[in-house]
Formats: structure tokens, C-alpha cells, sequence
């Protein structure tokens, strides 16, 4: 009996050493990170996603595996990152001013990883002309950046597939962009603004660029209202009017309507003079009016302004119109 007795004795007391001998062992420390560097493409083309690329080290240079980082963009409304990495250019940055993207981890942060972006910018919208007693009808806003920072050679193509029936359903394809001179340019056209979607597309140097923006026919501009012609002279013309809501700029100009006494808008296509001013009047000077013909004055106002060196492309593009008759006195 004594030596049974012992025999059970002998495993308890191993049981309890084993377990006192695990709960001295302690997991070793993972090193600390000691810097987080950023890699990928610093040049994003607009709507076309990008990996980005983030490691983590030790101080003696090893990478550290196993590591969630978290992302931030200086600009999201301009380029967005995802948790893991995935950026997308949504728009073009301003004047070319690069967007910073950074990782952190553990405490560390990363590098500031520049992006830039190039594409198409489009918005379509409505040419409010029912001041003037004519049906509204299509206008479309453009802005492109190519990969190098420039601008689109002048005279460079555009191509608009509107819904249904709208331009015959065939594209549009009798359109530039700019005159080489400018990133943004508005485009009227005859077409009904017919509600939808629309997609405009464009090639040069072999590399095509598209984008789509929808269209809501009841989104107008207000027209400029009060237009007064003063100190009419064969030469000089002073024109005032009183401010749309919403507008951002202004185009006045003036039309020759021939010799017709009562003129209406449609007979009137040959510009004369545009001005391109900052407020609500224009002096037009140098002219060389026929006292035998009828003109109009017509006053253009727009949501955007395409004056500005990059401005903002508008969710929709709103385009209004007015504007009265004279003669010489």
C-alpha cells in the first residue's frame, strides 16, 4: 500500500512543476518600428485606381511584415486612398499642385508620397435662352490635362454621345476642346438639352481620354435682366445690366442684324465685338457701326469661370441669355 501511495504522489508533483515552468516564459518583444517609407506612381490618370505601396523597418533596417497601416490624403476631394493603399485621381489637382498621401504605423509616419493628376474633366448642362424667346438647348464644359502638365494641342477633337435620339443618336463629333490656350472651354451647340447621361471622348498622342456627367433640364441659370445701352455713337457703346443669381462670369457682345428694323434673335449672327468683363457693364470702343442696321446687345452669363487659370468644373453647366436692340440715334 505505502509504495502505491507514492506512485500516485509522483505525477501531481510533475503536473504542478510543468505548469509553474510555463507560466515563467515570457514571448520575446517584436522590435519597434523605426520608419515607414511610401511608394507608387506620383502621376494618376483620372478614374484609373493605383497601389500604392507602404513598408515598415526596424531600426536596423529590417521590414517589418504583418503591419496595418492607415492612409491619408491631403485633398480626398482631388484623389482618394483607401485603407489599403488603392488611390484614385477623381479630379484634376489645381495648377498642377501635387495632392500628399501618407502612411502611419505604430506610431510612425511615412514619407509625403506627391501625386499628380491629368485626364478629362466634362460637365454637360442647359443654354437658358427664354428671354429671348428661344427654346433652351445643350451646352457642355471641358477641361484636359495631358500626362506632361500641358495642355491640349489647339484645335483638338471631342466627341459627345448624348441618350436616345439626341444629335440623330450619332455622336457629336464637330468639337474641340480649346485653342491650345486655356485648360477649360464652353461649348453651345443647337442640340436639345435632353435629360440624361452623356459621354464625351478624345485621343491625342495615341492616348484616349474619356468621362461622362449626367444632365438635369431643369437645372438653369437665370438670365442677366435690366440691360441698358447708353451713349451710343457710331463708334462707342456702353452697356449695364443687372446681375444674374448664381452667375460666376459674364460675355457681352454685340451682333450685327442687318438692316431689318424689328429683327428677333435668330437673325442676328455676325459678332461684332466680345468683351470679356469683371463686373456688370462694358464699354465697347472702335467700332464701326452702319447707321442703316439694327444690333443687339447680348450679355452671356455662365456658372463657371473659364477666365480663371483652373477653375472648378461644376456639377452642372448653366449658360443664360438676354439682351435688347439699338440703333444709332
Amino acid at each position: 500500500m505505502y509504495i502505491g501511495a507514492r506512485s500516485l504522489m509522483a505525477p501531481v508533483g510533475l503536473v504542478v512543476l510543468t505548469v509553474a515552468l510555463s507560466a515563467c516564459t515570457t514571448a520575446p518583444t517584436p522590435p519597434a518600428v523605426a520608419s515607414v517609407t511610401l511608394s507608387g506612381t506620383n502621376n494618376l490618370k483620372i478614374n484609373e485606381p493605383s497601389q500604392l505601396t507602404a513598408v515598415a523597418k526596424d531600426a536596423s533596417g529590417n521590414v517589418l511584415t504583418g503591419k496595418t497601416f492607415s492612409f491619408t490624403s491631403s485633398n480626398p476631394d482631388v484623389v482618394t486612398v483607401d485603407a489599403n493603399g488603392n488611390v484614385t485621381a477623381n479630379r484634376l489637382t489645381s495648377d498642377n499642385t501635387p495632392v500628399t498621401i501618407t502612411a502611419s504605423v505604430d506610431g510612425k509616419t511615412s514619407n509625403q508620397f506627391n501625386v499628380t493628376t491629368y485626364g478629362l474633366e466634362f460637365a454637360v448642362g442647359t443654354f437658358n435662352r427664354s428671354a429671348l424667346g428661344m427654346s433652351n438647348t445643350f451646352a457642355h464644359f471641358v477641361k484636359l490635362r495631358l500626362p506632361d502638365g500641358s495642355f491640349p494641342p489647339a484645335g483638338s477633337g471631342l466627341d459627345i454621345t448624348g441618350p436616345g435620339d439626341w444629335n440623330g443618336g450619332v455622336p457629336d463629333t464637330g468639337l474641340t476642346i480649346n485653342r491650345g490656350t486655356a485648360q477649360s472651354a464652353i461649348g453651345l451647340n443647337t442640340n436639345p438639352a435632353t435629360p440624361g447621361i452623356y459621354n464625351a471622348s478624345t485621343t491625342i498622342a495615341g492616348q484616349t481620354y474619356t468621362a461622362s456627367a449626367t444632365l438635369d433640364a431643369s437645372s438653369l441659370l437665370p438670365p442677366v435682366t435690366n440691360v441698358q445701352v447708353t451713349n451710343v455713337t457710331a463708334s462707342d457703346v456702353t452697356v449695364t445690366w443687372s446681375p444674374a443669381v448664381g452667375a460666376a462670369m459674364y460675355i457681352p457682345f454685340i451682333v450685327d442684324c442687318g438692316t431689318t428694323v424689328n429683327p428677333t434673335p435668330a437673325m442676328c449672327t455676325t459678332t461684332v465685338l466680345a468683351t470679356l468683363p469683371t463686373g456688370t457693364s462694358a464699354n465697347f470702343t472702335g467700332l464701326s457701326l452702319n447707321p442703316t442696321h439694327t444690333y443687339a446687345v447680348l450679355i452671356r452669363a455662365v456658372n463657371v469661370n473659364t477666365r480663371e487659370a483652373n477653375p472648378a468644373t461644376p456639377p452642372q453647366l448653366k449658360v443664360s441669355q438676354n439682351g435688347v436692340f439699338f440703333r444709332l440715334p
